[in-house]
């Protein structure tokens, strides 16, 4: 046993306590062990003798110096019961309509042709759905803004949910008004934050925007030439910003805390940077495959499944124009919902209280 003794020096001072404890353990048994005393030294461990006592006695100490991991992931049982927005209130809310079809200048924004059968028709779809349609037609920039303004310091305690589709020319960032004059998309969806309309925190506030995102045309690539459908596509560029123009507008009270941003939904026509088809006559290709999605599937699917089914459609079933070009147009989506959004269509409350058991 001399041979391990020198291993001693280069351990640690925790490991050489630990290695002195076990041979000094071994010492006062090896005797017994080697005169044949092993009934003795079997009767001494099951009985707790001294061998054991230490064993167990360098085992707790081990086990106290070792740090406590804590765990990865949290519980299940300490999650949620619910993954799914509250949606069984009827009305379940407001939806606020903006169509700017007519200008004050329309040499420089054109008459948006087509559009009154998308305000007929997503109107139409949000009243089965249970909302109270606020419909604004061409309204001025200021306009826009008091119309969400006014919405959005109603009292939407009784209410689960908010809606907003909003179509109109513009650039970047903005959408114009029947004056000419822009308005931040950010400032329209700052109204319905949380430190301004408490009644709709936590709650989720959906924005349809039909407009273009720029100048782009997605197409395939054997086309050499393509025109945007109908005679007067859109020329508005707009896309959501965190912190632009936001309003200053007093808090209207409220007992539910939740942080600026949240539980928000941007769904776009089209990608950045692309133009969103309309037709001046069947309306814009967005808006109606959107409807045609959540009617058909609003009870089953969320609204992310939706809006990617949606995509799914559009990009796969491109457009053919009066050239013969197919003009391909592809959605895009932007959540910050914490939870799963069901329209669940009519008055399908048992639909939600099959997917909430």
């Amino acid at each position: 046993f001399p041979l391990v003794t020198p291993r001693l020096q280069q351990l640690k001072p925790k490991q050489q306590q630990q290695q002195q404890q076990d041979l000094e353990a071994f010492e006062s048994v090896k005797d017994d062990v080697w005169k044949g005393r092993s009934e003795k030294l079997h009767r001494s461990s099951s009985e707790g003798g001294p061998v054991m006592q230490r064993a167990q006695t360098a085992a707790k100490q081990q086990q106290q110096q070792q740090p406590q991991s804590e765990p990865l992931f949290e519980p299940i049982n300490s999650l949620p019961s619910s993954n799914i927005y509250p949606h069984c209130q009827r009305p379940h809310g407001y939806c606020l309509l903006i169509n700017v079809e007519r200008f004050a200048n329309p040499s420089e924004f054109p008459t948006r042709n087509g559009s009154l059968v998308d305000v007929e028709r997503v109107s139409r779809l949000l009243q089965r759905l249970g909302y109270r349609v606020r419909s604004i037609a061409d309204p001025t920039a200021a306009g826009i803004c008091k119309a969400a303004m006014r919405i959005a310091l109603k009292n939407h305690e009784n209410y689960d949910s908010f809606v907003c589709f909003l179509m109109s020319h513009g650039t970047n960032n903005q959408i114009v008004g029947s004056d000419g004059q822009y308005i931040s998309l950010g400032r329209i969806a700052s109204f319905f934050d949380s430190d301004v309309c408490a009644g709709l925190a936590g709650k989720p506030k959906l924005f349809f925007i039909q407009a273009c995102r720029g100048e782009r045309q997605q197409r395939n690539f054997a086309t050499t030439r393509a025109v945007a459908v109908g005679a007067s596509a859109d020329q508005v560029a707009t896309a959501i910003t965190d912190d632009d123009d936001e309003a200053e507008e007093p808090n209207t009270g409220g007992v539910l805390f939740a942080p600026k941003g949240v539980d928000f939904f941007f769904g776009y026509a089209t990608s950045e940077k692309y133009i969103a088809y309309r037709d001046s006559q069947s309306g814009s290709a967005y808006v109606r495959v959107l409807c045609r999605v959540v009617e058909a599937y609003g009870a089953k699917e969320d609204l992310l499944q939706l809006h990617t089914r949606v995509t799914a459609l559009m990009s796969r079933n491109p457009q053919e124009n009066q050239f013969g070009s197919k003009l391909f147009q592809v959605p895009d989506m932007r959540s910050k919902l914490t939870k799963q959004f069901y329209f669940l269509l009519g008055s399908l409350k048992k639909v939600y209280s099959d997917l909430t058991s």
